[in-house]
């Protein structure tokens, strides 16, 4: 067959676009409408000219990636397929159709419903061709003024034979055109949809896929929604501004009560309600229960849903279902035993029923941003590290990880590296599921005779100690193995009292020689006695000041029955670098 296809081509969003005539022979039946778009593409890429730019992925009608407006219809005539899924045998030979893609642009004419169009020539009710004719600022980027008040603003549209208008990616608010200019203000809501019909006879508009936005965010899906072109009372689902009577006030201090009110007899496992709740309980279970079948009377619901028949295949996972969804809404708004919250602390919000957020709320939300803030600068700190001094014992140290945002290492520097300088790469990170320290030497070379006396010294005290280490111990028993053989290697001056720290955020610290009363309750027990597989960090540091030298080693361990396993492998060695 042949087409010839109209396409909106449009370098940039702020460029002007226009439509362009392709014409498109040897068109098979029975390739999808992509497919005969890459033979166009093919055709204009040889010519060297632009292809045409459209959104796929999978090509299977499953990812929802591809899609456009096909003669002012989103993915074309056949219903419920994606363009992705739709075969060129659904078009005729000689056809000539338009493409445009899915926008949403401030309506550029104004119109009075029911809009003056052409009447249909062929009998189907939507001749688009003649309306293109008649009036091509129609075809897309309208907007219709309903008599009654409010507007609705579209990207492609149609009137049937009746009056009755159908738009399409529309928009609609209750904001009243005054004059050719519009509206002189931004609406504070409007609702936007797929599809909206206007009902001219019954003056109602009805919707498929609507959302509401509040300030120009998508607050609320509004699935079955209509209403009447003036707010007439109607029943079904409405749009916010509902009119209350005078008691309005009692019946809502009626519903709180109902539903907060906590009836479960845990003994008997049973819930007491009152009979209109018991009956509004049945009509809502039942009205699940239908949805989630295959029952006509809710099919166009389902549709709306973008839900197959038969979604729960049994009646009895239909009921638990109900009961799930039950359940669910009764936690939310019952009150707790012995507390004055729901079950889901007072969440999600709901006045009405009494489901304002509890002082818990408010002061967990001011931690939860602090905490969200210090994720924020632990994240930033740990993909780009820092660089500090480590005063104490003169040790240029790198450091990176959790507790360098924190605050638990030193401030980052500018100072230089200098030849026959140590240098500590300080790493914090996750061993086990736990957070750990782990700590590497070297020695900036060329390193002098002294520097390299104190590195051997504490890889010799380091290696006492690990092997030193297993169950039954304690670290009082490691303090003084570490003791006598810093006192056999002539630096005992140089160590620092103490030789592991616990796992956590900030460290069960442990300095072996002072009292268990440091600034956390939960240092270390100098006569904790060591346990199998134990998780603690062997962290010990070495400082000679007057020869500008420090050292520290942290490893975590486990503990084992005759010795302990190192979670970190890397060598236990002070290497010289360049």
């Amino acid at each position: 067959m042949r087409l010839t296809l109209n396409i909106w081509r449009q370098k940039s969003a702020t460029e002007p676009g226009k439509m362009v005539k392709y014409d498109v022979p040897d068109v098979n039946e029975h390739m999808s409408f992509l497919e005969m778009l890459d033979v166009l593409n093919q055709r204009l890429i040889t010519q060297g000219e632009d292809p045409v730019v459209f959104e796929h992925d999978c090509r299977e009608g499953i990812c929802g990636c591809c899609g456009f407006m096909i003669d002012g219809v989103p993915h074309g005539p056949q219903r419920g397929t994606t363009v992705c899924q739709l075969h060129m045998r659904h078009f005729k030979d000689g056809q000539e159709l338009y493409l445009e893609p899915f926008r949403a642009a401030l309506p550029a004419a104004i119109f009075t419903a029911p809009p003056v169009m052409p009447a249909a020539s062929d009998g189907s009710g939507r001749d688009r061709k003649q309306l293109r004719a008649a009036a091509d600022q129609y075809r897309d980027d309208l907007l219709v003024v309903m008599r009654e008040g409010g507007r609705l603003a579209a990207k492609s549209g149609e009137r049937e034979d009746n009056g009755d208008i159908i738009l399409h990616d529309a928009a609609y608010s209750g904001c009243a055109i005054e004059d050719i200019e519009g509206c002189a203000k931004k609406p504070s809501w409007e609702i936007t949809a797929v599809r909206v019909h206007y009902d001219d006879k019954q003056k109602r508009v009805r919707y498929k896929g609507a959302v509401l936005h509040v300030f120009g965010v998508p607050l609320l899906p509004l699935p079955g929604l209509a209403h009447t072109s003036d707010f007439r009372a109607v029943s079904g689902l409405l749009i916010p501004g509902w009119a209350m009577d005078g008691g309005y006030p009692a019946l809502k201090a009626r519903l709180r009560k109902e539903l907060r009110t906590n009836s479960y007899d845990a003994d008997s496992g049973t819930l007491g309600v009152s009979d209109d709740r018991a009956i509004a309980i049945s009509n809502v279970a039942a009205h699940y229960e239908s949805v989630f079948s295959n029952d006509p009377a809710t099919a166009k619901l389902r549709e709306t849903y973008a839900m197959r028949d038969g979604t729960v295949d049994t009646p009895e996972h239909r009921r638990q279902l109900s009961a799930f969804f039950f359940w669910s809404a009764w936690a939310t708004v019952t009150t707790r035993p012995g507390a004055a919250m729901s079950y889901t602390s007072n969440g999600p919000y709901d006045p009405v029923v009494g489901n304002t957020p509890t002082p818990s709320a408010f002061l967990w939300t001011v931690f939860s941003v602090l905490f969200m803030i210090a994720g924020i600068g632990a994240l930033a700190m740990r993909r780009a590290g820092s660089v500090s001094e480590w005063n104490f014992a003169g040790l240029n140290e790198v450091s990176s990880g959790y507790r360098t945002a924190l605050g638990a290492c030193t401030p980052p520097t500018n100072r230089v590296f200098q030849a026959g300088e140590p240098l500590m790469l300080d790493f914090h990170s996750m061993f086990k599921l736990a957070l750990g320290d782990y700590s590497h030497n070297y020695l900036i070379g060329p390193a002098s005779k002294t520097l390299r006396r104190h590195a051997d010294n504490f890889v010799d005290l380091v290696d006492t100690v690990l092997k030193a280490y297993r169950a039954g111990r304690t670290p009082s028993d490691m303090a003084s193995v570490m003791s006598a053989r810093a006192e056999a290697l002539g630096c005992a001056d140089y160590i620092y009292p103490g030789c592991e720290h616990g796992i956590g955020l900030f460290g069960d610290e442990w300095r072996i020689g002072a009292r268990n009363d440091g600034p956390f309750p939960y240092w270390t027990d100098p006569d904790h006695v060591y346990r199998k597989d134990e998780m603690l960090i062997c962290a010990m540091q070495y400082a000679a000041p007057a020869d500008s030298v420090g050292f520290r080693y942290e490893n975590p361990i486990i503990i084992g029955e005759g010795g302990c396993e190192w979670l970190s492998k890397f060598p236990l060695v002070i290497e010289e670098i360049a």
